[in-house]
């Protein structure tokens, strides 16, 4: 039964921010609805493996319905204020703008080169005898794996330069095209990283749509094939054995049981983070790891720091509310959820008027769809280290010159 009510509630907070609008991709709303998809699916009792999952506790449940409406009303009432969407305004760039991204580009083709010399003739895609490739990776280069990490952002950040830009030369797109193609490539042959590839294939949507305006049922097949490419890389990494692939059963089950244990098995981490008995709140210390991390790394000590990591097996992941609730519990919930809402909905609105700001709607892309995976906005470093180079990119261009309609 709450089951059902997760569904109807995402469906009619979606519909709402998507009427209100006018708008099926709107990024406020995808959030609504897939926070609460995700939650309907944890929810659902006759999957459950009860050696591994235990009923939602009541403060899971209050948790979820406060995260979604916290999710929902900032947008739905800023929604009031939103301006018709332009068709669509070209930005102008200027040289800092350029030297930027293309510099950076080159520094994070150096850094897969050093970091890969090793394997270079021999992708990790096609090593063997392992039961996950992804083992075979070899560490990142510290520091520089800022600029490794940055690589898929970099080909979204090239693709908007291509679709946005009113001055790109034949040589700018040449090379803007071919480091997207190498990002793509360096990311399935070599660090075989799902999110990374999501992150330019979700950025990537999201622009082709800003800019031609696909119909819903368009939005839908894409959708679609998203989930397909996650299966398909899940499939590559774990073998067929393995726990993810046949945690509901054999045949066809094995299709859908990737999903739902990577959503159901992070909410049951959550879970036991709520049936903790007289729980110490950390009071924004685990929320903040991004700022406090580099100078108290301590409190973060698996062992002996403050901030409480639950995991079922080898599922270490979260949904994004997990370290609102450990800071202050339901209201820690409500409170950063509603500042991430409001961050969503005004670069929503900027980005219907400059399409600079498209770009940072791409980058969240990731966080808006796998909300139920993590906090993408602000979970570490690693993850506002994009935003803020999207933020510095965006800052370096000119506004727009002119219009569609």
């Amino acid at each position: 039964m709450i089951s059902l009510l997760y569904i109807l509630l995402g469906g009619c907070g979606y519909t709402v921010i998507a009427k209100l609008a006018k708008d099926y991709y709107h990024p406020s709303a995808i959030l609504v609805l897939l926070w609460f998809l995700s939650s309907s699916l944890a929810s659902f009792e006759p999957f459950y493996n009860k050696q591994l999952q235990n009923s939602l506790s009541f403060d899971a449940h209050v948790s979820i319905v406060v995260a979604g409406a916290s999710l929902f009303f900032p947008a739905f009432f800023l929604s009031f204020v939103s301006k018709p969407r332009n068709r669509y305004s070209f930005f102008k760039p200027n040289g800092l703008y350029s030297y930027c991204l293309n510099g950076s580009m080159l520094i994070a083709i150096f850094v897969f080169f050093v970091r890969f010399k090793s394997q270079i003739f021999m992708p990790t895609l096609f090593v063997s005898g392992i039961s996950d490739v992804k083992s075979a990776v070899p560490d990142g280069i510290p520091f520089l794996h800022y600029f490794d990490l940055l690589t898929p952002f970099l080909a979204v950040s090239a693709l908007h330069r291509l679709l946005f830009c009113n001055k790109t030369n034949s040589l700018n797109f040449v090379l803007l095209l071919s480091f997207i193609f190498f990002s793509i490539l360096t990311i399935v042959l070599y660090k075989v990283s799902r999110g990374e590839l999501l992150v330019i294939i979700l950025g990537s949507l999201y622009l082709f749509y800003a800019k031609y305006q696909f119909s819903i049922l368009k939005v839908f097949t894409l959708f679609l094939f998203v989930v397909s490419i996650f299966l398909f890389f899940t499939y590559l990494r774990v073998s067929e054995a393995g726990m993810v692939a046949g945690y509901l059963g054999d045949g066809a089950w094995m299709i859908f049981s990737p999903v739902y244990t990577y959503v159901a098995i992070n909410f049951e981490n959550f879970n036991k983070l709520t049936l903790v008995d007289n729980f110490q709140y950390t009071h924004y210390v685990a929320t903040l790891k991004f700022a406090i991390n580099p100078f108290y790394p301590d409190l973060y000590d698996p062992n002996t720091g403050v901030v409480k990591d639950f995991s079922t097996l080898f599922f270490n992941a979260r949904p994004f509310l997990y370290y609102f609730y450990h800071d202050l519990g339901v209201f820690g919930v409500g409170l950063f959820s509603f500042f991430i809402s409001i961050f969503v909905k005004l670069i929503y609105i900027a980005s219907t008027q400059d399409s600079k700001y498209c770009l940072m709607v791409a980058f969240m892309q990731k966080a808006i769809f796998f909300i139920f995976f993590g906090n993408y906005f602000f979970g570490d470093l690693v993850l506002v280290f994009p935003y803020l180079f999207c933020f510095f990119l965006i800052i370096l261009m000119y506004r727009r010159v002119r219009f569609f309609h």
